[in-house]
């Protein structure tokens, strides 16, 4: 597994459950229990099409995800981060393979799993508070519950003062941290999040980035995060999984604890230190499959 900060690389590790069922994450000091596996992935392909159509978008991948993590997956485009995500939500059933909550087949979409998508899955016609209380309407929570977790979610994102807005007068941002909250507000067990931000401007993006970061420390909320960003990756995740191109599989697993250091420390220096430059020119040759520009502090400056 590869390592940062403290880097160490051992590149091309097969996944982070290998098929043998060896657990090779590393056992460390975090604000969560590493022990306590939430999702297994075992040897999952997914195939669309059939006979002389077939393809195949993702093939034997493994994987496991503890409580309280923050993974991002990366990978080139069409490697199948989308699909791997979709059969985790239980939108899509592996063509092969075993994919477990808890030590229990996940065979359809249940509340605990939120899924937050590029473009927010809102009701249009529905104020802020409505779109954030349907969740619990559906489970039929008392009027009373339901008022009171929608106050605590529109100030956990931010939105307090706008519970009457309608969607359609909301900003991408605003509209992104609606669809966060109505996913959090069930109390899902992990939040699936599919490049939530890659449709918003640069400052909405890091924004939105200090917001679900803030969140994931706050809460202990595990999020699985998928991203096309080198440096969303390395300032949002705990562990970063790389995939190769499609029939997508896992074939790095890096640690990286350059969020946590940013949260203990309140220090945002952490971006611009000689490890995270080696990091992001590793997680650059990984997804690209060609060497990362040799970038750093003491160059001219990194290349986005």
């Amino acid at each position: 597994m590869t390592r940062w900060p403290e880097y160490s690389s051992e590149s091309h590790q097969a996944a982070s459950k290998p098929p043998d069922g060896t657990q090779t994450v590393t056992r460390r000091e975090v604000p969560y229990e590493v022990t306590d596996e939430l999702i297994s992935v075992e040897e999952v392909s997914v195939v669309f099409g059939a006979k002389d159509k077939a393809f195949g978008a993702v093939k034997n991948v493994n994987l496991a995800i503890f409580a309280g993590e923050f993974v991002c997956l990366m990978g080139p485009s069409g490697c199948g981060k989308s699909t791997v995500l979709n059969v985790l939500a239980g939108f899509n059933h592996p063509s092969s393979g075993r994919v477990t909550l808890r030590g229990q087949p996940i065979s359809g979409i249940d509340r605990h799993r939120g899924v937050v998508f590029q473009k927010p899955a809102l009701f249009e016609w529905f104020s802020v508070a409505k779109n954030i209380a349907f969740g619990l309407k559906v489970m039929k929570r008392p009027k009373a519950e339901i008022k009171d977790k929608v106050a605590q979610y529109l100030q956990s994102v931010g939105l307090t003062g706008f519970a009457d807005h309608k969607v359609y007068e909301l900003s991408g941002g605003m509209r992104q941290r609606v669809a966060i909250a109505r996913s959090l507000i069930t109390e899902p067990e992990i939040l699936l999040m599919d490049e939530p931000f890659g449709a918003l401007d640069a400052l909405t993006r890091e924004q939105m980035q200090n917001l679900v970061r803030d969140i994931w420390w706050r809460t202990g909320k595990t999020i699985f995060f998928i991203t096309h960003d080198v440096d969303e990756a390395l300032k949002l995740g705990t562990r970063i999984l790389v995939m190769s191109p499609r029939p997508g599989t896992i074939i790095d697993n890096i640690e990286s604890g350059f969020s946590r250091s940013l949260l203990e420390r309140a220090d945002d220096r952490v971006w611009f230190s000689e490890d995270f430059y080696r990091a992001r020119r590793h997680l650059l040759s990984m997804v690209t499959g060609k060497p990362a520009p040799q970038c750093g502090p003491e160059d001219e400056g990194p290349t986005f």
